[in-house]
């Protein structure tokens, strides 16, 4: 990140600016990444994978007690809630809250991160990063955070934290999105958090947008102002 002459990281000033012109290029990106997610019930798309540590192998549907036997700790976890809605036709309402872990293991030298999804204490899918355990602290990382090269609809905020560090902003809003198939109506609470890096004064900020934990936007802000 850029510092300051004192050491400091310069202000991240997002300003109304970036928060207007965000929200208008997630409205129309949300519009796809619903139609893909929202209207399936699999909280988090298809299951399965396997993560190897030394000569243990633990699979999808195995505990959390498993996974830490073979794995030990992760390097990092992010812990969100997800909560689907179904309203009938009689007007009751019933929300369903999910609670999803996202584990990410670092691994050995020169090999992948792998990222392990835990629902309601089983893992539901594993999945690897675009991360090697040798560049998570190197320059080409920070390049990689500067020019923005991840993939939106794949990339997770713990990936993103993983090879960028905590933001110098960080904001979240709620959107309740229903849909109505025949009489009942269905629908999802999303949540929203952007990321806002900033790589030195007077230098254009970096701006993330997730929606449920998953990139959705990446786009650059106004140049950042010195503090």
């Amino acid at each position: 990140m850029g510092r300051t002459p004192d050491g400091q990281r310069p202000a991240a000033d997002c300003g109304p600016e970036v928060r207007d012109a965000t929200i208008g290029r997630v409205t129309g990106l949300a519009g796809i990444w619903l139609a893909t997610f929202v209207w399936s019930f699999g909280v988090l798309g298809q299951t399965g994978g396997t993560l190897r540590c030394g000569s243990q192998l633990v699979r999808s549907g195995e505990t959390v007690l498993a996974l830490k036997a073979a794995c030990g700790e992760p390097n990092q976890v992010d812990t969100r809630n997800l909560t689907r809605i179904l309203r009938l036709p009689n007007g009751t309402e019933r929300r369903t809250l999910v609670q999803v872990e996202e584990w990410i293991y670092r691994g050995g030298a020169g090999s992948l991160a792998r990222i392990v999804r835990i629902r309601n204490g089983r893992i539901f899918s594993v999945d690897t990063l675009d991360i090697r355990t040798d560049e998570t602290t190197s320059g080409r990382d920070k390049d990689r955070c500067r020019r923005q090269l991840f993939r939106e609809g794949r990339t997770t905020l713990g990936e993103l934290r993983l090879t960028c560090g905590p933001p110098d902003q960080s904001d979240r809003w709620y959107e309740e999105v229903i849909g109505r198939i025949g009489y009942i109506e269905r629908g999802r609470l999303i949540t929203y958090d952007r990321y806002t890096y900033s790589f030195g004064s007077n230098r254009l900020l970096r701006v993330f947008t997730f929606a449920n934990g998953t990139l959705i936007d990446q786009a650059r802000g106004p140049r950042a102002r010195a503090p």
